[in-house]
């Protein structure tokens, strides 16, 4: 072997390192353009379409024998790169308060079911599953046990047209119903 500089005997024994860590970078790239070029699946394309913030003055509550209509409002926000969405909800509910939720929807490939994971200030804390009935509307469902009775919940969210959402929850404590939810929402700017 030639005789080689201190200096580039160092870069000669980094070589190796380098041509790796520059293939590791090429490869990162090239996967990070595949993935935002790649086409979501239909479920994906479809909850994406909720995307935006809705309100409605007039939606209609029944808890038990009670019966209110309400202003409520979802925001819809796409995240990770549009695999799912962040909604955060709000409505001011007569006799209870302030509700404040947050929910994370997203599509399971395996199971082929959306998700929708609910929180919220009232109390709420499960996971809805559920799939596409049409090319317009969502059915969820969660299935428990609240104050030591069944309890099933269904979620129905249909989107009327490009500006209008409607969206319809039922309630159900050992087989009779315990809320009901209903209104049609209007997409806003902004």
């Amino acid at each position: 072997m030639l005789n080689q500089s201190p200096m580039t005997m160092k870069l000669l024994a980094q070589l190796p390192y380098r041509l790796m860590m520059g293939h590791l970078f090429t490869l990162l790239l090239c996967q990070n353009a595949m993935s935002q070029t790649a086409q979501q699946p239909e479920a994906v394309q479809r909850m994406l379409r909720f995307a935006g913030h809705w309100e409605t003055n007039e939606a209609k509550i029944t808890m038990g024998d009670r019966h209110f209509t309400m202003p409520y409002s979802a925001d819809f926000t796409a995240v990770n790169d549009g695999t799912g969405l962040l909604m955060q909800e709000t409505a001011t509910v007569p006799g209870v308060g302030q509700l404040k939720g947050m929910n994370l929807l997203g599509w399971d490939p395996n199971l082929e079911q959306v998700h929708l994971y609910s929180i919220d200030n009232l109390g709420t804390c499960h996971d809805h599953s559920g799939y596409w009935t049409s090319g317009n509307e969502l059915f969820l469902e969660y299935q428990g046990i609240q104050e030591g009775k069944i309890y099933m919940e269904q979620i129905r969210i249909t989107l009327v047209d490009n500006d209008h959402l409607r969206l319809r929850l039922v309630s159900q404590l050992n087989g009779g119903t315990n809320e009901l939810i209903d209104g049609t929402f209007v997409r806003k700017a902004g």
